[in-house]
């Protein structure tokens, strides 16, 4: 009787393979189904097509579809900031970026720069709108007694990722009346993160 006994086990082994391994190795097909919104109601169809005016087409299931080229990549990215004001400077953008659905990206990061120093958080979203990788960029910063606030429109070429920037600044000191105001231009060249 004990020499039979490693049966079950291997039985068992032989059951947790077969269902956790094969269905990993199903092919893509794509499972359509029709939804009808008055009761909930689930058929299942050979194509999206054969759901009535009553009823949502559904499908689940297949291959993952490859991401374009040239679509902002998810996770780190950075871009040499390039001045085209009177007080040109070059500074670094580094952003943290994550897909939220179809084309859309939220990042968060910093721009910095050693000359003239420079570091301050920077955050905002992408969507490829019309061809062109559109970018909006807000960054706030402030000292013992200012602070400032920018808001900057980017225009990518969504397979170089390297584009252009406007910008529109507020500054104003504490206890003064002063405010001033200024327009920022400049490029953008995608870059390896230092």
């Amino acid at each position: 009787m004990k020499r039979y006994a490693f049966i079950p086990i291997v039985i068992s082994i032989i059951s947790f393979l077969l269902v956790t391994w094969l269905p990993c190795k199903a092919d893509d097909s794509v499972i359509n189904a029709c939804y009808k919104k008055k009761n909930g109601q689930l058929r299942l169809v050979s194509d999206p097509s054969q759901c009535l005016k009553s009823e949502l087409p559904i499908s689940w299931g297949g291959a993952v579809e490859p991401q374009p080229s040239g679509v902002l990549p998810v996770g780190e990215s950075c871009w040499q900031m390039q001045f085209l004001s009177e007080n040109a400077w070059t500074g670094i953008l580094r952003l943290q970026v994550a897909k939220i659905a179809g084309e859309h990206y939220l990042m968060s990061g910093k721009a910095y720069s050693m000359d003239p120093p420079l570091e301050t958080i920077i955050h905002g979203n992408a969507e490829l709108i019309n061809g062109d990788l559109r970018m909006t960029l807000i960054h706030s910063n402030s000292d013992i007694d200012w602070a400032t606030h920018e808001t900057y429109d980017v225009v990518l070429n969504p397979t170089t990722l390297n584009g252009s920037f406007k910008a529109v600044g507020v500054s104003a000191k504490e206890g003064e009346a002063w405010t001033e105001q200024e327009y920022l231009s400049g490029t953008l060249t995608s870059m390896q993160c230092p």
